[in-house]
């Protein structure tokens, strides 16, 4: 009999880290974790006999060893696809035994066929191995579904629009919300195409920077050390939401969903939340995040928060905007430098770490009861007028019913701010402007910026709420330490950067971002 460690690890393996129900192969069966668990409690003699020549040592050595032996020997093939519109076999209908000629049911077969090529017994699909009835089984199959395609010895994607590489342009495998996740999180996959004929020779097509992810690297905008292995985490939020950003779903919380196990949060499921799942997301990132890489997002804000977007959709990796490679930090930064007064840094002596400068600004951002509170190095712009732009691109400006504006602000220590939006303007309202500049360099309760950084830093466009001369008042607003000013957040249609002409340092105001977006 195998030692009570090996059989804790192989039962801790098979209820916590294999889906709810796999499909066994030759029987076409469906089976739970128990029945699984009988099917390979074969293993545990045969993980005792290999650990034999292992003895004593480590224990935290062992427990690594067992639990990679158990991983290795019960395996389990996922399958990676883009839904018919009508057609695929239901978890009822494979409890049933029932089969047919639809062509859900051929792929799903076709996909059989292909894992056993791969050693493996077990299959998991996602059409027909949830019991869709039970919100409890849903709810963890969503909420584990990354850890799944993880585990799996090998995912199987099937691109049934191409036959070749070239044809991925138009292949809705990669339009497709879910599959992000499918394509980061397996450690080995192999793509198929068209009837089911591979792409490539390989066993592996993750196993290296080849001819299939290359291509899918250049049309995703996935650096290729994610496509091969990716580490989940609430780290680099705009890189990763760009990803995601010309994804869709056919359920609006979908969005959301399929990015949780990327960034590694819990979120309860709840179907018909609409678009406050993807607020909800965002909100789980940021309570367990100090990266300021959140708030750097264009376009519509959410229903729920002034701060925060409406969707991916609003992200927009750095590079597209800047030019300059997302996560690098300039040879020529003051980073651990002690810069002495006298210096382009006179007034205060800065002490700024590589890590403070390459993620800058506040550390210690919270949702609170009173909305976001951010620390921000505000400064005053003067807008230099106003004039028509023809674009009509923009779904903000249209469902607001506003025209769309080119404003230039300016401040005689940055660079020309050019922003294309629909300015909340209108002539009863006298409005002062601000920029709240995020990623800052900070020394105690100081900010600065500064021309050494060679790419721009980020802020929010702000605007005064006065006192309207017809007792209006704008949507969204910070409230500010600085003279009991209350600043509102312009919903602009690019990101606002910030370069500056030479070193400019103020104190940092703390601002609260309300939740609600009544008028007030």
């Amino acid at each position: 009999m195998a030692d009570q460690l090996i059989r804790d690890i192989f039962d801790e393996y098979i209820f916590n880290e294999l889906p709810t129900h796999l499909l066994y192969v030759p029987d076409m069966k469906l089976m739970g974790r128990s029945d699984v668990r009988k099917h390979f409690k074969y293993v545990l003699q045969e993980i005792e006999h290999e650990l034999d020549g292992i003895s004593g040592g480590d224990e935290q050595r062992r427990y690594a060893s067992i639990r990679k032996l158990v991983k290795q020997k019960v395996k389990y093939a996922v399958l990676s696809h883009r839904w018919l519109d009508e057609g695929e076999p239901t978890f009822q209908e494979i409890s049933r035994g029932e089969s047919g000629d639809e062509p859900g049911y051929d792929k799903l077969m076709a996909f059989c066929e292909k894992a056993k090529l791969f050693g493996c017994d077990f299959v998991w699909s996602d059409t027909c191995c949830i019991d869709k009835t039970s919100s409890a089984e849903l709810d963890e199959a969503i909420r584990s579904m990354f850890r799944w395609y993880r585990n799996a010895h090998m995912c199987i994607a099937y691109l049934a629009d191409s036959c070749t590489i070239a044809d991925f342009e138009n292949e809705i495998w990669f339009r497709r919300g879910w599959t992000l996740q499918e394509v980061l999180a397996p450690w080995r996959m192999k793509f198929y195409g068209k009837g089911w004929i591979p792409f490539s020779g390989d066993d592996n097509d993750k196993g290296s920077e080849g001819a299939i992810m290359l291509a899918i690297s250049r049309l995703t905008k996935i650096p290729m050390d994610d496509l091969i292995s990716f580490s989940p985490g609430k780290d680099r939020v705009r890189e990763k939401m760009s990803w995601a950003s010309k994804r869709r779903t056919t359920r609006i919380e979908d969005v959301a969903y399929s990015l949780v196990g990327m960034f590694d949060v819990s979120l309860m499921v709840a179907y018909g939340e609409g678009r406050r799942a993807f607020y909800r997301l965002l909100e789980a990132i940021i309570q367990s995040s100090d990266d300021c890489d959140v708030f750097y997002w264009k376009g519509p804000r959410s229903p729920y928060s002034a701060a925060l977007p409406a969707s991916p959709c609003c992200y927009a990796p750095r590079g597209e905007s800047t030019g300059h490679r997302a996560s690098s930090i300039d040879s020529d930064s003051p980073r651990g430098a002690l810069i002495k007064p006298g210096s382009a840094f006179s007034g205060t002596q800065w002490l700024l770490d590589a890590k403070l400068f390459a993620s800058g600004g506040d550390k210690l951002f919270a949702l609170t009861n009173h909305g976001l509170r951010l620390k921000v190095l505000l400064v005053r712009m003067n807008s230099d007028g106003t004039s028509e732009s023809r674009s009509t691109e923009s779904a903000l400006s249209a469902e607001a019913g506003m025209r769309m504006r080119k404003v230039v602000f300016r401040h005689e220590d940055l660079e020309d701010v050019v922003v294309e939006d629909p300015i909340p303007y209108r002539d009863d309202m006298d409005i002062n402007w601000a920029v709240g500049i995020i990623d800052y360099w900070q020394s105690y309760e100081k900010g600065c910026v500064d021309t050494r950084r060679g790419h721009p830093f980020t802020a929010f466009l702000l605007y005064n709420v006065g006192l309207p001369r017809r007792g209006h008042g704008p949507r969204g607003f910070f409230r500010g330490e600085l003279e009991g000013e209350r600043w509102g957040k312009v919903e602009t249609n690019n990101i606002v950067e910030i370069r500056p002409k030479r070193f400019l340092e103020d104190a940092l105001i703390t601002l609260y971002v309300r939740e609600s977006c009544r008028d007030i």
